[in-house]
């Protein structure tokens, strides 16, 4: 679950920061990107500033990652919610072979990290179908 808003908050700043480390970026090309003043970009990553939720968008834009993957510490919602939204966008960002292809991949590696079945609707394959048409023989 979230955290107090304070250390959320804190939580967040310190994300940022890490995105940005990450990247090698120093505060002023960050604060270049964002079109703020590298001022600014300190106090939001020492939790100093309050960034309206444009700047926030501006900053997950200049960093390649989401808003929600920078507040996810911010969030109410549990972990695995914010992943299922990223696989979901993931899944619907792809066509139809490599739908089926994830899917495959994902009941796959189910079958062999669980105990239990994974239901479908579909009896499973003996082989895996690849975004490129070709086939991968799974050794059923």
């Amino acid at each position: 679950m979230g955290q107090k808003p304070a250390r959320a908050k804190a939580a967040s700043s310190r994300r940022i920061r890490d995105e940005r480390l990450h990247l090698r970026l120093t505060l002023e090309q960050l604060a270049e990107r964002v079109n703020k003043s590298t001022n600014y970009i300190g106090q939001i990553e020492r939790n100093d500033g309050k960034p309206s939720l444009e700047t926030v968008v501006d900053i997950a834009n200049a960093l390649g990652t989401t808003v929600d993957g920078l507040l996810r510490d911010s969030l109410t919602v549990p972990a695995e919610d914010w992943r299922l939204r990223e696989l979901a966008a993931l899944f619907s960002a792809t066509d139809e072979p490599g739908r089926q292809f994830l899917l495959e991949v994902a009941r796959q590696y189910v079958r062999c990290h669980r105990a239990n079945p994974v239901v479908t609707t579909e009896p499973p394959s003996a082989t895996m179908v690849l975004p490129a048409g070709g086939r991968q023989n799974t050794g059923k």
